[in-house]
């Protein structure tokens, strides 16, 4: 018999007996591992660590007895003998993420490289249901179906206060964005993409009674996947910050980041003027009392209004992807004050809620 015939054989074999026991479990949502973490129960293929021990397992690379495990964590079986896995939630964020073209209403800030930050989303629409429609907050892609930004964006946790998301924009008043590399060749984005959010999920503990701000952190599932290309990729999440970047959460203090967007470049309240073009500016993270929130600064340098769910971004040890530490959040009534951070919600502290609310 073939692998290929003995592979089928298996799993139609673990269909019939065990389809007593998922009998009445949801054909998906939330389930557990078998080290007790978080998983989605999702069909075999689409969890792209069971299709590796499988690769392995039929290339000699891994035992056969590595199939009894991927067998306890079926979770339902759907028309067909389809069967759902549980998947490490972790395992939906794509390992091909943080990398970018950048060469090693923000105030102080500079121009952006086009596709330099090609996780930067804007959110198109009415921050109020009596306002006028505008690209009012950031975001950041981190999977082809999920932006991730502020709560205190999404009016009452409407959705349908945004009409789009954009990806894969740099200059606003222009279609195509192009500009020359260090070889004078011309480098030109394609047309950014306009997808309409299809639902949004506000942190549960968010603006909760006596603590104005805090978890102010949301995902917003896109209606339709990103079309992913240089120039629109997802940021890497700091899951494990220790095994990722090289360094402990702890550590982040005192190393230097990079916040992006299109907010207010005018300190006063009453100047709103917003650039034309992406601008970037490198903070400092600083010790902030607050929990779940980190804080930022720079010289003259700060994130304004209009910044809000945007990111901000450290490399990790080597200076090859870049993981989002922060979700743009709150600052002062007047941009850029001397010796006055900005808060950003910290992201690895909402790692947890992330992946758990994830779907495929």
């Amino acid at each position: 018999m073939s692998p290929a015939s003995r592979q089928r054989y298996f799993w139609e074999g673990c269909a019939v007996l065990l389809i007593i026991a998922t009998i009445g479990v949801a054909a998906q949502g939330s389930c557990r591992m078998d080290d007790g973490g978080p998983g989605e129960c999702i069909e075999l293929l689409q969890c792209q660590q069971h299709v590796s021990v499988i690769t392995a397992i039929r290339s000699g690379r891994a035992p056969t007895s590595e199939y009894a495990r991927l067998r306890r964590l079926v979770c339902a079986i759907r028309a067909g003998n389809v069967l759902l896995l549980c998947c490490p939630a972790e395992s939906l964020l794509p390992s091909d993420c943080g990398l970018t073209a950048q060469p090693d209403r923000i105030v102080g800030g500079e121009d952006a490289y086009v596709g330099g930050w090609p996780w930067i989303a804007m959110l198109y629409g009415s921050p109020t249901p009596s306002s006028d429609k505008l690209f009012f907050c950031g975001g950041s892609l981190i999977t082809s179906r999920y932006v991730l930004t502020a709560a205190h964006c999404i009016y009452r946790g409407d959705v349908s206060t945004i009409d789009l998301v954009r990806l894969g924009e740099h200059t606003v008043s222009r279609d195509i964005d192009c500009e020359n590399n260090d070889f004078g060749q011309q480098r030109c984005a394609p047309h950014p993409q306009d997808i309409r959010p299809e639902s949004a999920v506000l942190h549960p503990n968010y603006d909760r009674p006596g603590c104005l701000r805090c978890n102010d952190i949301a995902l917003i599932r896109l209606s339709a996947n990103a079309r992913l290309n240089e120039f629109v990729r997802p940021v890497c999440l700091p899951i494990n910050p220790v095994q990722q970047m090289g360094f402990a959460a702890s550590e982040f203090i005192g190393k230097f980041g990079w916040a992006a967007g299109w907010g207010s470049v005018g300190r006063s309240l009453f100047d709103t003027r917003q650039p034309d073009v992406l601008q970037q500016v490198q903070l400092q993270v600083l010790s902030c009392s607050s929990p779940g929130v980190l804080c930022a600064l720079g010289p003259g340098k700060d994130t304004c209004r209009g910044d809000s769910g945007g990111p901000f971004v450290l490399s990790d040890s080597r200076g090859l992807r870049f993981f989002l530490v922060g979700v743009t959040s709150s600052g002062n009534v007047v941009c850029a004050t001397e010796g006055v951070s900005t808060r950003y919600t910290a992201v690895h502290e909402h790692i947890p809620w992330i992946t758990q609310t994830l779907r495929p």
